[in-house]
């Protein structure tokens, strides 16, 4: 699956100019920084849990965030992994085939119809322990999906 970086990119450099332009006045990433270091101070002193410093405003916080969880998938997660990373690139493989002017809808019909499969023997072969709520929301998104492109083959959205 191909990730394209390009609205992150933007996203990044209006944040910057955002914050250059706000150096004035207190925004709420300040009060909410100042809030944050208090309590961290108060926890510190009380012997509490430990907390995470909101040093880098916008994503680059919740990256350090998702740094300090630091949660290590079971084997179980890790095929479920890897059977979806497959079944995204077979998504990938699809979208090329529709927009393919030389490709059948039958083919790209009988993607469709191994990625359902697929779907369903994940399903079937997954436990509730094995899944956690990420990938068992995504493993329904794709089925969801699958369900809607097959109707929408079926009904004819994509004839000529």
């Amino acid at each position: 699956m191909k990730i394209n970086t390009e609205q992150l990119n933007a996203l990044m450099q209006e944040q910057t100019k955002k914050s250059s332009q706000q150096q004035g006045a207190p925004g709420f990433e300040d009060l909410l920084t100042q809030e944050m270091q208090k309590s961290q101070s108060s926890a510190s002193a009380s012997g509490m849990g430990q907390t995470v410093p909101l040093s880098q405003p916008g994503v680059l916080g919740i990256n350090a965030l998702l740094q300090s969880q630091g949660v290590e998938a079971s084997n179980g997660q890790q095929e479920i992994m890897e059977t979806m990373t497959g079944v995204l690139d077979q998504w990938d493989s699809y979208v090329e085939k529709l927009g393919s002017p030389e490709t059948t809808l039958r083919s790209a019909y009988s993607d469709l119809q191994d990625i359902t499969q697929k779907m369903s023997s994940l399903k079937d072969t997954s436990g509730p322990e094995n899944m956690s709520p990420g990938l068992e929301a995504l493993r329904n998104e794709m089925e969801v999906l699958a369900t809607t492109e097959t109707f929408k083959l079926n009904r004819g959205d994509y004839s000529a």
